[in-house]
C-alpha cells in the first residue's frame, strides 16, 4: 500500500486530497491508501469532520481491528 498522491489546487495553491465528502477539515492527520496497482481505489482513509471528530473508511485488506489500529497510529502521532 501506498500513499494516494495529492492533487494541486491552483485556486488555493495547496495539495489536497479528494475525501468524496467525507473530509471537511485539513489536518495532518488525513490520509489515504491506495494499493499500488490500482491508484483510483482507496483502501483505507482518514478524515477530519470537525474538532476532535473523524471519519474512518476501509475495505480489504483491513477489518475492523486493523483499520483501528491504523487510525490510533495516525492520529497519535501528533
Amino acid at each position: 500500500l501506498i500513499s494516494k498522491k495529492p492533487f494541486f489546487d491552483k485556486e488555493t495553491k495547496t495539495y489536497k486530497l479528494d475525501f468524496d465528502g467525507r473530509c471537511e477539515l485539513s489536518s495532518t492527520s488525513n490520509v489515504q491508501l491506495v494499493d499500488e496497482k490500482y491508484l483510483d481505489d482507496v483502501v483505507i482513509q482518514i478524515g477530519k469532520k470537525e474538532q476532535k471528530t473523524y471519519s474512518l473508511d476501509f475495505c480489504y485488506p483491513f477489518n475492523a481491528f486493523s483499520a483501528f489500529g491504523f487510525a490510533i497510529a495516525c492520529l497519535s502521532r501528533g
